[in-house]
């Protein structure tokens, strides 16, 4: 008797809980820099791929508002991603901030009780100049007023980032501070790049160059995860983002071949080298693929890829 009523109240607050809306978000003086999104996202997976935001569900108790914190996440599927955050806007030069991430298709929608007040898309498929801030995150102007935002995200790749709203100070100054760490990072590996390179010029020694392209490919995968070679080196052809696998595919390569050559396996683990032959072919047919399919080539890279440490 007593675990029945247990279960008749679970239900009942799971039921409420569920259909509890976000809370109205409200930007005014009071917010410096950044505005805590907490409690006030809500989420709906679209399993029908709706291209517009006024065939959304309007009922509070589809939306799921146990988002943790201002983190938005997806997997590998054909289904677009609705974000909604209803809010009341006093300040100018506000935006919505997508931290880096590499998206197909982002499109945000701003509106209000009379209807539609705009609309805009960008995306990792459309050249970088289509966006609004010349940056690799994914940046949106907040109108002034009182009204929704709805967030699509359609995506043939796994993401997980922080979705936030800044001003255009914050901005910049995270931009600063970002472009430091990478540069940081790149730094010591193109240090290490020129360093085996002189090493490889004097010894002849195929180990160096197989590490020195490994280190070039790293950098490549790197720089297109984060939006940086889309913005630096590719901006008028989106389809180099599409090719991540490859180039991942690619650093893998000659990883393995960099292991081979240094442990010498065809002499002390001959055994071993089938297994490295195999992989490396795996990696060969994620290329092929990944020319056709880039969540195919997605899915066959990230389970290669855990066999191939393990």
């Amino acid at each position: 008797m007593i675990s029945k009523l247990l279960s008749l109240f679970l239900g009942i607050f799971l039921l409420f809980s569920s259909s509890v809306s976000a809370k109205e978000l409200v930007i005014g003086k009071n917010n410096f820099g950044e505005v805590d999104l907490t409690g006030h996202i809500a989420t709906l997976v679209d399993t029908h791929i709706v291209w517009n935001w006024g065939q959304l569900p309007k009922e509070d108790k589809l939306w799921d508002t146990s988002i943790n914190g201002n983190f938005l996440s997806g997997s590998l599927t054909e289904s677009a991603y609705w974000y909604k955050i209803e809010m009341d806007n006093t300040l100018d030069d506000y935006y919505l901030l997508l931290s880096r991430v590499l998206l197909d298709f982002v499109d945000v929608y701003f509106v209000g009780d009379s209807g539609l007040i705009r609309h805009s898309r960008s995306g990792a498929v459309f050249a970088f100049s289509e966006r609004e801030v010349d940056i690799p995150n994914y940046c949106f102007l907040l109108p002034k007023g009182t009204y929704t935002s709805y967030i699509r995200l359609k995506s043939e790749n796994n993401f997980q980032f922080p979705l936030s709203i800044v001003s255009s100070g914050e901005i910049l100054k995270q931009e600063r501070q970002y472009s430091l760490v990478l540069g940081f990072y790149f730094g010591i590996l193109i240090f290490l790049i020129f360093y085996n390179l002189l090493i490889y010029l004097s010894l002849k020694d195929k180990t160096y160059l197989y590490y020195i392209l490994y280190l070039s490919f790293l950098i490549i995968v790197n720089a297109t995860v984060k939006g940086i070679t889309f913005q630096y080196l590719w901006p008028t052809v989106p389809y180099l983002n599409w090719l991540t696998s490859l180039y991942a595919a690619v650093t893998l390569i000659f990883m393995a071949l960099f292991v081979m050559s240094l442990l010498q396996t065809k002499i002390y683990l001959p055994k071993f080298t089938s297994w490295f032959y195999l992989f490396i072919g795996s990696f060969i047919l994620v290329m092929i693929i990944n020319l056709m399919s880039k969540q195919i080539s997605s899915i066959i890279i990230q389970f290669t890829t855990v066999f191939f440490f393990f």
